[in-house]
């Protein structure tokens, strides 16, 4: 029995007699509901530099090689040429994906500074620089880091001094290119000059949230001595991952006519001559309609004689991407004509040289048997700015300068910089392109972002998923309150 002597069916006749203190407890509810949402109104950004988000690009490419797609059967017979005066456009089956670029290939795991030993001597990953080009001197005063590049050694992240750098890089100690949003690095690495080598491609990776840390790169080098220079999309020291895929001797010369139809055979892979055209590439769209993919190829008919240009366009079979081959246009006097660009993406290859058709006896390929995936594990960038170090939030990194150049690159700037992504529902940022390029100077990801949601339609929220490593809208504090109450009254 209750203390009041009232059994249980009698106290709730009592209390029911008595509306009020129900509308009280109704009340002193949604109250309660109320103050939380509006405390909550403001999900806390977090996101920790030491533990791993989103490792689905790091996975994919540090790890053991796939097995190759099979090739397709009666594959030339398959594809749709068009041409028109200025146009060419080849239809081809679609391919399995193989986004992890090589085929077949060994993979190394290698620290800093450790070399490992090609057919002609031993490549070792030697030198690391860092740079801000054309930042302002006086945005940088207040930090530990300058406009002119720095120089250090990877392993022992020892600092070269001007003559060091001059001797060690010769004309490559200048300045690095900076593109506005973060600072540019650029890695060496050290071969004998006599080898039979070909770079292919490179990544780079936070060693410890596995978050891409590039878009793209620009390589280079000669000598002994290769380059990568690549924007660094960060600005705290810690360890990173380079990815360096290349390939080396033995190799197979393979001569085919430069003719549409003609095809450089492998095991593994082919190229097929789709189409050659005479005249300057004025850009190129490709796309896909699910079962069928296309390529598309605008150029121009220019005869002035130093503008002749001859386009090699081959499709792949079952890939074209980053395939281990060099490819050279040779003159009918056996020597290698000028090259004019060329890439390649998916299952289409191009390549330019700067002379006409009729002045080309066959194109020679050069295909490097042996391949391999290096990944340096490199224990920290040096030269970025001391007061990040120890940083516990990325949300609180300091820039020191930052000029954004439209609307799409502010938002790459916070994907960037906090390594995680908008949903597909993302914010509305109405910013008038008039206002475009910004230049800000000692600012942090969690401002960018409070900036950039400043500027939609009405107040703007998110809040972090951290199964997905996404940004989510969260809805304005009085619509959550309404759906709150529908929520208590629908019971």
């Amino acid at each position: 029995m209750p203390e009041d002597g009232l059994s249980a069916s009698e106290s709730r006749a009592k209390w029911a007699g008595k509306p009020w203190v129900f509308a009280l407890a109704l009340l002193g509810l949604l109250g309660l509901a109320a103050g939380a949402i509006v405390w909550g109104s403001k999900p806390r950004l977090y996101v920790d530099p030491t533990a791993e988000g989103n490792a689905d690009k790091h996975r994919e490419i540090v790890a053991l090689a796939k097995p190759a797609p099979e090739k397709q059967d009666d594959f030339y017979e398959s594809l749709n040429l068009t041409r028109t005066n200025n146009r060419v456009r080849i239809e081809f089956p679609n391919s399995e994906r193989q986004s992890s670029r090589l085929l077949d290939y060994q993979l190394h795991r290698l620290k800093a500074g450790e070399s490992i030993q090609l057919p002609r001597g031993p490549l070792k990953l030697k030198y690391q620089s860092i740079g801000y080009g054309e930042f302002p001197a006086d945005k940088l005063k207040e930090y530990s880091v300058r406009p002119e590049p720095r120089h250090f050694d990877v392993a022992t992240g020892e600092e070269l001094d001007e003559e060091a750098a001059k001797e060690q890089l010769p004309r490559y100690e200048g300045n690095l290119e900076f593109r506005g949003l973060f600072p540019t690095i650029k890695f060496f690495l050290t071969y004998d000059p006599s080898e039979e080598i070909k770079f292919i491609g490179y990544s780079l990776f936070d060693a410890r949230t596995k978050a891409s840390l590039s878009d793209g790169y620009s390589w280079g080098g000669s000598d002994g001595m290769a380059y990568v220079e690549m924007e660094l999309k960060k600005w705290h020291a810690g360890p990173v991952e380079l990815v360096v895929d290349l390939a080396t001797s033995p190799v197979e010369r393979i001569e085919v006519p430069p003719r549409e139809g003609a095809v450089i055979q492998q095991p593994s892979w082919e190229l097929h001559l789709a189409a050659v055209t005479e005249g300057d590439s004025r850009g190129s769209s490709s796309g896909s309609n699910g079962t069928n993919s296309y390529v598309q190829v605008n150029f121009t008919q220019d005869k002035k004689k130093d503008r002749e240009k001859t386009t090699f366009m081959f499709v792949g079979n079952p890939w074209a991407y980053h395939l281990p081959l060099d490819l050279d246009a040779i003159g009918k006097d056996g020597k290698k004509l000028n090259n004019a660009g060329g890439g390649s993406s998916s299952r289409y290859l191009n390549k330019s040289i700067r002379s006409a058709l009729d002045e080309v006896d066959h194109l020679r390929a050069t295909i490097y048997k042996d391949v391999r995936r290096l990944v340096y594990e490199i224990p920290a960038v040096h030269g970025l700015p001391v007061e990040n170090d120890g940083l516990s939030n990325l949300f609180d990194a300091h820039i020191p300068y930052m000029r954004i150049k439209g609307k799409w690159e502010y938002r790459k700037a916070i994907e960037s910089l906090t390594q995680l992504s908008f949903s597909g529902r993302a914010p509305v940022f109405e910013r008038p392109a008039s206002d475009f390029p910004i230049e800000y100077h000692n600012i942090t990801p969690r401002e960018l972002l409070e900036e950039y949601l400043a500027y939609g339609p009405g107040p703007q929220s998110v809040a972090i998923d951290p199964e997905t490593h996404r940004f989510v809208l969260v809805p304005p504090p009085l619509e959550r309150l309404r759906e709150t109450f529908e929520k208590i009254f629908k019971k």
